[in-house]
């Protein structure tokens, strides 16, 4: 088993301040899901592998408008309220359906 662990120090980047601030979070946090399920497909297809994909997603995910909404929803399931009101929480949903399109596709990484 090969196990791929993604996450930064900070817990993605979910905010940045200027002019570019939403494409450089884009980047970062989409295009690098991209690249690493992308080397989870391929390392699981070179050692005949299933690989584990660790993807810590965010309650931003997760469109609740506060905590008011948050305390009235209780306990929701992963496909309830996803509309995100950041695009730090539209950027982590993209990535969770990308993990599962790969999920789908490939039937060798596991998202966990």
């Amino acid at each position: 088993m090969i196990m791929i662990r993604y996450g930064l120090s900070s817990g993605g980047v979910a905010l940045f301040q200027g002019r570019g601030g939403n494409r450089r979070a884009h980047r970062i946090n989409v295009e690098g899901t991209m690249q690493l399920l992308m080397m989870a497909a391929y390392r699981s297809e070179k050692y005949k592998k299933e690989v584990k994909f660790l993807f810590p997603s965010s309650i931003a995910a997760y469109g609740m408008g506060g905590i008011q909404s948050k305390k009235a929803a209780g306990r929701v399931k992963e496909d309830e309220y996803n509309t995100p009101q950041t695009m730090y929480g539209c950027n982590k949903l993209y990535c969770e359906k990308l993990g599962m399109y790969y999920s789908v596709i490939t039937g060798s990484v596991i998202l966990m």
